[in-house]
């Protein structure tokens, strides 16, 4: 499936230029080298908004904060994410599955004690799966996403994060769909710790 070799593709470039970022940076002796990037994967509990259910899933984050942005726009960010409905389906809907393809921008506000709340909006590619007596049983399509939610700090750069989303898939079976679901999962910030952001 393309999109699933993309999504990997993509994990793959986030990682190498988060490898590269942080050892092309020189930083004083006793200071963390840093790179602008956060990775991380959750578990989703989604309504796919298809049925009456509820589907499960993975979601893969990747966070990236270059020098400029941070300079300019405090707790702005370019946000992607990557998301697999692929559980749990009912008896009636065996193929029933959504993947989600998204980029965009998210603000975090300022941490306190260890929680940074955040929010974002995002738009990509859907695409879906599903059952049909017809050969029509699969489509794609643009989609948009916002999503907000905070990130906990467990030990040092490892945060747990607690993630609501809503989007919007634009005529689908003559009527629009509106998946939402919430994602737990954990993160690992390349940023050196420091006291606002």
């Amino acid at each position: 499936m393309l999109p699933g070799k993309l999504a990997w593709l993509g994990l793959s470039l986030a990682a190498s230029l988060a490898a590269g970022s942080a050892s092309a940076q020189v930083s004083p002796t006793g200071e963390r080298q840093e790179a602008p990037f956060t990775v991380g994967a959750g578990g989703s509990a989604f309504t796919p908004d298809f049925n009456d259910g509820v589907m499960l899933g993975v979601t893969f984050w990747a966070d990236y904060r270059p020098g400029f942005i941070a300079r300019h726009a405090g707790g702005l960010s370019i946000a992607g994410e990557l998301r697999d409905l692929n559980y749990r389906r009912s008896a009636s809907q065996t193929n029933l599955r959504e993947d989600t393809y998204t980029a965009g921008v998210q603000y975090e506000w300022q941490r306190f004690w260890s929680v940074r709340p955040y929010g974002r909006a995002m738009g990509g590619i859907g695409t879906i799966d599903f059952p049909s007596t017809s050969t029509y049983n699969h489509d794609s399509r643009g989609i948009g996403s916002f999503s907000g939610g905070a990130d906990f700090r467990l030990y040092q750069n490892v945060w747990l994060r607690a993630d609501y989303e809503y989007q919007y898939w634009p005529g689908l079976f003559s009527r629009n769909l509106h998946p939402q679901g919430v994602t737990v999962g954990v993160l690992y910030d390349f940023r050196a710790r420091r006291p606002d952001f």
